[in-house]
């Protein structure tokens, strides 16, 4: 079961970084998606603060990213052992996190139509690893350390 559940989330996190990737290239291919980018761009920049919120965005998921590295090391140094899975999605996390906030910092509505849409799916993208993180933890306390090559139970 637990096994499933994270596979259900990763393969929701491998669409949608999918969809990121299909919606910019629609809008570059068909004048009709583009007009939608466009319109949803101004309408968004008209309704809601997005330079304060992007920003918050960004320092947020530095954040994360910093305190997802911090706590491997930590993890690392106090257990004095290894554990494929629980180091594996603590840095994706934090590979997630960072690579968010870099894309934020980087880009711009003016380098991608679809600015605003890839924003967004890249932040649910963190929140699902976000809480993958804690519950694989939590399934995994009592678990003992070993390496992958081993049979395992998940």
């Amino acid at each position: 079961m637990k096994k499933s559940v994270f596979a259900f989330f990763t393969v929701i996190q491998i669409l949608l970084f999918i969809c990121i990737f299909v919606v910019e290239r629609l809008s570059h291919k068909y004048m009709t998606m583009m007009r939608i980018a466009l319109f949803k761009n101004r309408t968004w920049e008209a309704e809601l603060p997005l330079d304060r919120l992007l920003g918050d965005c960004q320092m947020m998921l530095g954040v994360l990213a910093v305190l997802a590295i911090l706590f491997l090391f930590i993890w690392v140094v106090k257990t004095k052992a290894f554990c494929f899975y629980g180091h594996m999605q603590l840095f994706s996390f934090a590979l997630i996190a960072g690579g968010s906030a870099v894309f934020i910092a980087k880009s711009s509505v003016d380098a991608m139509r679809t600015y605003y849409v890839a924003v967004m799916l890249l932040l649910v993208i963190t929140a699902i690893q976000l809480i993958k993180v804690p519950l694989f933890l939590k399934n995994h306390q009592e678990a003992k350390f070993h390496l992958p090559f081993r049979n395992q139970n998940i």
